[in-house]
């Protein structure tokens, strides 16, 4: 009976324990805004850096992916010079912007962006294919690329040194995003086709 009366106690204080953590959560809210490219087919928002300054990709008509920027009220279309499918990935606090476009041969390359110049990258030596993902505050950039025989890897980029990041047993790797302290995040696929998994990692790539 002094067993029976513990139980209840020791449920009634957890209850009560529970109650009392979901009084003191806070109330979410949401604010919405749209944001949209006069005249595009669809938009997608893929980056926002400190000041609010929105990145992304639109399509403008058939087969056709332009990047922008958007500041305030202020819309840019980025589109790289050499190429086509523009899509900007992310933006630092300084304006700098990584994305991708097609070549010439429909070839993906990444890029970065700053003051209305690209530079190409590549992604290091041996790579068939790259994509720019993300990159903070300091310029370190973080993306992917495949080799020679397809395979997908994550790629840190700093002062024009790359790094290639594989998740141990993983067939791909591409790194997303990465934070002024210099953490990566990351995700990776194990097996093929249907069968593959993705999941999330963070590492120090400082």
């Amino acid at each position: 009976m002094k067993s029976g009366k513990a139980l209840l106690l020791v449920l009634s204080v957890w209850l009560f324990v529970i109650a009392a953590t979901a009084a003191d959560a806070p109330t979410l809210t949401f604010k919405f805004t749209t944001v949209r490219v006069p005249g595009a087919l669809n938009t997608s928002a893929e980056g926002i850096n400190n000041a609010g300054v929105i990145v992304g990709q639109y399509q403008a008509g058939k087969g056709i992916t332009r990047g922008f920027v958007r500041d305030g009220n202020k819309l840019t279309r980025i589109d790289h010079p050499n190429g086509s499918n523009n899509v900007c990935r992310n933006i630092n606090s300084s304006g700098v912007i990584v994305g991708n476009y097609a070549d010439s041969s429909g070839t993906i390359r990444g890029f970065l962006y700053q003051s209305g110049s690209f530079t190409d990258i590549p992604g290091p030596a041996g790579a068939t294919s790259s994509a720019a993902n993300g990159i903070n505050d300091n310029g370190l950039v973080v993306g992917s690329y495949s080799d020679s025989n397809g395979v997908v890897h994550g790629f840190l980029l700093k002062k024009k040194k790359y790094k290639t990041l594989d998740v141990p047993g993983a067939t791909a790797t591409v790194a997303s995003g990465i934070n002024i302290k210099g953490d990566i995040v990351l995700y990776w696929a194990i097996g093929g086709g249907a069968t593959q998994t993705r999941e999330t990692l963070s590492i120090n790539g400082s």
